[in-house]
């Protein structure tokens, strides 16, 4: 971050958004039709956006 950046969130927030994106991850399913999806369990995080936009 540089000097003239400024953010709402505090280092130590920051640092833990780091943490809990950098851990593994699987790829567990892929699926053409909503009742082909596998049954949920736990929490999903996805992220949808065009290419090369810094998801």
């Amino acid at each position: 971050m540089t000097a003239s950046t400024t953010t709402p969130y505090t280092e130590d927030e920051i640092e833990a958004a780091r943490k809990l994106f950098e851990g593994p991850w699987d790829f567990v399913w892929a699926s053409t039709h909503v009742d082909d999806l596998p049954p949920m369990v736990g929490h999903e995080i996805a992220f949808a956006g065009r290419s090369n936009v810094c998801k």
